[in-house]
């Protein structure tokens, strides 16, 4: 489809108007051509939506949710609860013992948190470098060396989420980032700190 095709279809129109609009230097033409791609109108017109876009607003509204759902979790275990359990998956894995004495003598959930983004970031780095993952605790063969510490992350995890009723994951590290960085409002607004 040409340019011309499109904005006759777009605003259904003639061939003559288009040629008119183009002319006049319509502004109508200048946004479409900075925010939208060729492809992006042709697809609008053949299937009513624009799919990128579409991601992106379903992806603000997931973000929204699981952000939520995990200052919920966060707001009702105790501090205790998420170190000690932690704690004791890595010595059972025996994975960092430095991380475990860190843990130790924090009281901090913030803290914690930072150490679960960790362990989340550790896992996601294993996956991207083996490529061989596809989802749940992998079927591989834990005797190589170089699958051994992509099985023992994926473990932790799925050990942590299924002690203590939840299920973080790989995909919430930009979203616990953000509850990172803005620890203190959250704590505000969802007394995240027992008092």
């Amino acid at each position: 489809m040409t340019e011309r095709d499109i904005f006759m279809k777009l605003f259904d129109f003639s061939i003559n108007t288009y040629y008119l609009w183009k002319k006049q230097g319509r502004l109508i033409f200048d946004l479409l051509d900075k925010y939208f791609s060729k492809e992006d109108l042709e697809e609008f017109i053949s299937t009513g939506k624009v799919s990128k876009y579409e991601d992106i607003e379903n992806n603000i509204f997931t973000n929204h949710i699981r952000t939520t759902e995990i200052l919920k979790f966060l707001s009702i275990t105790e501090t205790d609860t998420l170190k000690n359990t932690l704690v004791d998956i890595l010595k059972e894995n025996n994975i960092n013992a430095g991380t475990v004495e860190y843990l130790k003598s924090r009281r901090s959930k913030y803290e914690i948190l930072k150490k679960i983004r960790n362990l989340l970031d550790d896992l996601y780095h294993e996956k991207q470098e083996n490529r061989r993952y596809n989802s749940g605790i992998p079927d591989i063969d834990t005797s190589i060396s170089e699958n051994q510490s992509w099985y023992e992350f994926e473990k932790v995890l799925s050990t942590f989420n299924d002690q203590l009723g939840f299920d973080f994951n790989t995909e919430d590290r930009g979203i616990i980032d953000n509850i990172i960085s803005r620890y203190k409002v959250y704590n505000t607004l969802y007394k995240l700190e027992s008092i």
